[in-house]
This record gives structure tokens, sequence and C-alpha cells, in this order.
């Protein structure tokens, strides 16, 4: 029988770290006094609909596999695997850029200089990915555990002491870095340029359906789905605003480096607080939360993909798993595939730059594959439930307006993330477009190749 290990607070928890990633700070930050009305729209359009959704399927489907099953029993096999294949490329994309930022933080910690140093960065962050990949391979209690314990020391406490230091800040009387007059709160969202800000706050709130991928090992989920979404929903809102705030009112915008503009503000913050002791401790402190950020994505995604491929007999070697009940098939696999995409950037030779159009990308992917859960949900209000579980009042109505604004707001960022940044030049715009394009299709089509070719994937 499968142990149910997670609880009321490991799941708040391990919801927490999976939203609340430290990485989305320097970008929002520069938003200055306007980003509580940006979150306010973000979190009507997207976030609430997610986290409605997760708390009805969660509960009246309890089965290990998330999204996968959700599809899966909405649309059938193929789209469940297709759309949870989707969801692990986009991953893919997304790790290199998490990675830069935890090799960035470690050479904050020892030796800043190794910041420019492209062979280092690279480097550490292949292995340290294969480090992750083994402490995966341990299994999924080991894993939610520790990413549990980080989520407490790398990501609530350096946010509260982000949000401490600001709150010193402003008692001091010190100069604040934007105005904080009644204007500045207030942002046109029908301004083109401003629907970019939001989009960026809208990509800030991904993951928080991740959790339902273990399911199968939550105690009591009818209850502890509900309660702990909306723990973690509050706490991750309150903690990433006021963070946010914080650093806007003391760095200047222009600034904020978007890859160590996190590191850059906390030093300064503390440097201007006579607080330098704290540098290091908060430092080591932030890479544990963006280790223990990783870590949760990694398992929810993988264990997502091998439910896939098992319940549609795509890739044997993907569907291999060890005694702790590790997809070690795909773990090792995606480990491989993050090696070469490492290797190739090598030649690249502005590394920062190719890494942000891979986030772009994987947020655009990320996108495709919300719109198709957001779908799910409405076709799973007219099909039997599996368990008694947790129901919004208004019937179906309802429900079609909140996963309908969801769809909306998805698509709506899906569409602002093909705007070229402003300092791209012409034939920079033009390889932008065609990457991002290529990309979306490949992210489709790939899973739908692996669908019709699965014959020859299990020989």
């Amino acid at each position: 029988m499968r142990q149910k290990f997670l609880n009321i607070g490991s799941l708040a928890l391990l919801q927490i770290v999976i939203v609340g990633n430290l990485q989305v700070l320097p970008t929002t930050a520069a938003y200055g006094a306007a980003l509580p009305i940006l979150y306010l729209f973000a979190v009507i359009g997207f976030f609430l609909p997610c986290i409605l959704m997760v708390a009805e399927l969660a509960t009246t489907r309890p089965q290990t596999g998330g999204a996968y099953i959700w599809c899966e029993q909405a649309f059938g096999a193929k789209a469940g695997f297709i759309t949870v294949s989707i969801l692990w490329i986009a991953n893919l994309l997304w790790y290199p850029s998490i990675f830069l930022l935890i090799a960035a933080n470690f050479a904050y910690l020892f030796d800043i200089s190794l910041v420019q140093n492209k062979f280092f960065i690279i480097g550490f962050s292949i292995v340290l990915f294969w480090l992750f990949t083994g402490l995966n391979c341990i299994g999924v209690e080991f894993s939610s555990r520790a990413s549990t314990i980080f989520s407490i020391m790398g990501v609530i406490i350096p946010l509260l002491l982000i949000i401490v230091g600001g709150a010193i800040w402003v008692l001091s009387d010190k100069p604040s870095a934007v105005p904080l007059d009644k204007s500045a709160f207030l942002i046109d969202i029908a301004h083109f340029k401003n629907l970019g800000y939001l989009i960026a706050v809208v990509i800030s709130l991904f993951g928080i359906e991740l959790t339902a991928v273990h399911a199968g090992n939550v105690k009591n989920p009818r209850r502890s789905y509900p309660v702990s979404l909306l723990i973690s929903s509050i706490t991750v809102l309150i903690l990433l605003v006021l963070s946010a705030l914080a650093i806007s009112i003391i760095i200047p915008a222009g600034s904020l480096n978007a890859i160590t503009g996190l590191f850059d503000a906390l030093i300064q913050l503390f440097n201007e607080l006579h607080l330098s002791k704290l540098i290091f401790p908060i430092l080591l402190l932030v890479l544990l939360g963006n280790i223990g950020s990783i870590a949760a994505w990694m398992l929810g995604s993988t264990r997502g993909m091998y439910v896939a491929c098992q319940n549609n007999h795509v890739a044997t070697f993907l569907q291999k798993v060890n005694r702790h009940e590790a997809p070690v098939g795909v773990l090792l696999f995606e480990a491989v595939i993050f090696t070469v995409f490492g290797t190739v950037f090598l030649l690249f030779p502005n590394v920062t730059d190719s890494f942000w159009l891979m986030l772009d990308l994987a947020s655009q992917v990320t996108l495709i594959y919300y719109i198709i859960l957001f779908c799910s949900a409405i076709r799973l209000r007219y099909k039997p439930t599996l368990a008694e579980g947790f129901k919004i009042p208004g019937g179906n109505l309802l429900w079609w307006i909140i996963m309908g604004l969801g769809i909306f707001t998805s698509f709506l960022a899906l569409c602002a993330g093909f705007i070229p940044p402003d300092d791209l030049g012409k034939n920079e715009v033009m390889l932008f477009h065609i990457v991002m394009i290529a990309g979306l299709l490949t992210a489709i089509g790939l899973p739908i190749m692996m669908l019709i070719l699965k014959k020859k994937l299990n020989d």
C-alpha cells in the first residue's frame, strides 16, 4: 500500500517552496509601488482559478499523477500524455535559468568574480543537476521532506528578513527609491507595455498544481488540500509582494540585474542597515531555498511524466522506477539532456542572454499546459468523481466563469510573450520570433511524435 506521509503542514510548505520562487523578486521589484495592483489582477485572473482547480480536482480525484490523471480522465490517455509532456519540456527549458541563479548564488558566497566565468557557471550547474538527480532518486518521501525543510530555511526566513529590513528602512526615514504617493500605486493596465508587467507577475505564480502529483501520498486529501492551499496561497502572496516592495524602496529599478539583482539587493540592504554580518548567512539561506525549490519542481514534473509514459506504454526506459518509488528513468534522461544543453551554451558568447531566452520560451510552453488544464477542469465537472471532495458553490456556471478566466489570462500571457524586448535589433527580433515559434511547435509536436512512434521507442 502506498505510504501517506504528507499532511496539511508539509503540503502547505511544499506549495510555498514551489510558488515562492526567489528568482522573480528582481523583476517584480522593478514595478515598484504598482506591484500590489498588478498582483491583484494576476490573482483574480490566474492564481485563484488555479487554487480552486487544485482544491477540487485533488480531492475528488486523489490519485498519484496530478495533471496527467485529470487530463486523461477529461480527454483520454493520449491527451493526458501530451499535456504532461508539454509541462515536462517546459521544465527542461526552465532548468538552465534557475541553475544559473543557484551557481551565481554560490559564487556570491565564496568568490563573486566567478559570476563572470561561464565555464564555472555552466560546469557548476551541470554537476549540481546530477546531484539533484541523485537526491530525487533516493525517493519521494526523502525529497519532499528535504524540500519542506529548505522551504522554511531558504524561502520563508530570507523573505521575512527582507520585509523586516524594508520596514526598518522606512521607519528610519531613509530616502525611498520609488515615489510612495497615491498615483505610484496605480497602473494603466490597458497600456501595451504595462500588459507585459502583468504577464511577468502571472508567471511568478506558476506551480501551485504540482503538489497534486503526490495526491496518493496525502493524508485525508479532502481536508488537507483546501486548508493547505488557503495557508500557502495567502502566505506566498504576502511574502512575495512585501519583499519585492522592500527591495524596490531601497534599490532603484535601473540598478537591478535580472540574474544577480536579488543578491545585490540583499548586500546593499544589509550594508545600509549596518547589518553586514547577516549577508553571508542570508545568502546561504537563499541558496538552500533555491535548492528546495528546484528539488520540488523536479520531483513533481518527473513523477507526472513517469505516470504518463507508464499508462501509455511509451518509451520503456522512461517507465523505470527504483525501490524508493523514484522515476529514475525520467530523472536520468533529464540529466543527460541538461548536460547536453549546458555544453551547447558554452558556445554562446553571452550565456545569460541565451538562458533568459529559454526562460521566456519555457513560460510560453507552460501557459499552453495551463490552458489545457483549465479546459480539463471544465470537462471533469460533467464526469463522475472518484471520491467525495471539495467543490466550490455556485454550480457549473460559476465554474465555467472561473476556469474561463484562467484560460483567458493564460492566452493573454501567451500572446504577450511574443513581444520582444525593447533593446533587440531588427535581426535579433526576427531570431527571437523564430526561436519562440519553433520552440512552441517542438513542445507540442514532440509528445505527439512519441505517441506515434511508441512501438519503436519500446523496442
